[in-house]
Parts: structure tokens; C-alpha cells; sequence
């Protein structure tokens, strides 16, 4: 008969161990412009986020907000407000895409 330590690790759900990653490493905690210097330093997580700082047609807004932390938070506050406004279809008025760039077949 196994002992009671045996039955409770076999009674107990299997986890796998999770890991996580910051965006931002040296100020996780504050809302600042460090997500951008970071994608300067390519340092961006994950790739589709570097390439915004790789990219010409988006490079010259990440260089803007990593340079200047005032100009990050007008534009996070102006971008938090466009989206409190914004109202979604709900019900059968809208649907949730399958891919962002197609309406789904019927």
C-alpha cells in the first residue's frame, strides 16, 4: 500500500512551469517611455514589437516617444481615450474576426 505523501503528488494536477517576460526591464512598474528606448536598444519583446523600431514608416514615432517621456504620456492618454470611446458591435451586430484583416465568411 503506497504511503499517504505517494497518493497526495499523484492526487495533485501536473503544472508545467511558466516563465514571463517584461516588455519593459528596467521600469516594469511605471507607466514611462522605456518600452520605446528599449526598442531602440532592440531589446523589443517580441519581434513583431521590435520591428515598430525597425521599420522606417514607424521608426521616427518610436524614436519621438522614447525621447521624450512628456510626449509618451500626451500621446498614451490621447490613445486611452480614443479607445474609452470607442463602442463596440456587440451581439449580432458585430462578430469576433478570425483574422483581423477579413470580415469571416458567412
Amino acid at each position: 500500500m503506497p504511503n499517504t505523501s505517494q497518493v497526495g503528488a499523484r492526487l495533485r494536477p501536473q503544472t508545467q512551469k511558466q516563465s514571463s517576460t517584461r516588455n519593459d526591464r528596467e521600469t516594469p512598474m511605471l507607466l514611462d517611455n522605456y518600452y520605446y528606448k528599449n526598442l531602440l536598444s532592440h531589446k523589443g519583446l517580441p519581434t513583431v514589437d521590435q520591428e515598430l523600431g525597425s521599420d522606417p514608416s514607424t521608426l521616427p514615432f518610436v524614436e519621438n516617444m522614447a525621447a521624450d517621456n512628456g510626449y509618451f504620456r500626451e500621446q498614451f492618454s490621447r490613445a486611452a481615450l480614443l479607445l474609452s470611446e470607442n463602442n463596440p458591435l456587440t451581439g449580432d451586430q458585430g462578430e469576433v474576426r478570425k483574422d483581423c484583416q477579413y470580415v469571416n465568411a458567412s
